[in-house]
């Protein structure tokens, strides 16, 4: 396969990310023949679609994981989420761009763990929300936050193709 002209000619096609033969795939997503990824810069998919800081759709997202040692602190966590997550911390996070921030309570792993979800408008967006955030939480909530032990693994990045029903 011809990656610079996204020339499918004898390569196998999976899942929803199928490439039409003679769709070039945009200048700077490859770098010294390695792929690679500008995520900030537009592409044909994001030229395709309507633009997307006019919609209340997700560009960024941030997916963490939180991890516990033990049930009875994951426990004592969720418990105090409201007192965290307040109302007035939603309002300044959704005036920079917070759409939406999604807590779930992971089942499937032998481990004590919590995922967050956080999505953004914008790049601009993220960005704002981020320095709220660390104002928050390692200032303004700094004692709150100390009673709570875990371990965070952050995953960011930017949506490329999505599916809602």
């Amino acid at each position: 396969m011809d990656l610079r002209s996204g020339d499918m000619a004898g390569a196998r096609a999976r899942g929803p990310f199928r490439r039409a033969a003679g769709t070039a795939i945009p200048a700077g997503m490859l770098t010294a023949g390695y792929p690679h990824l500008d995520f900030f810069q537009p592409c044909q998919l994001a030229a395709a679609r309507t633009k997307m800081s006019e919609t209340n759709k997700t560009i960024c997202l941030n997916s963490l994981f939180m991890d516990f040692a033990t049930e009875a602190e994951l426990e004592l966590f969720l418990k105090s989420i409201d007192e965290v997550w307040t109302a007035d911390l939603y309002d300044r996070l959704s005036a920079a761009g917070l759409i939406r921030h999604v807590v779930s309570k992971v089942w499937n792993k032998d481990q004590y763990r919590i995922s967050m979800v956080f999505e953004y408008d914008s790049r601009e967006g993220f960005e704002a929300c981020e320095k709220i955030i660390a104002t928050e939480f390692g200032e303004t909530r700094r004692q709150q936050m100390d009673k709570f032990v875990f371990k965070i693994f952050n995953n960011r990045g930017v949506v490329l193709s999505e599916f809602a029903r």
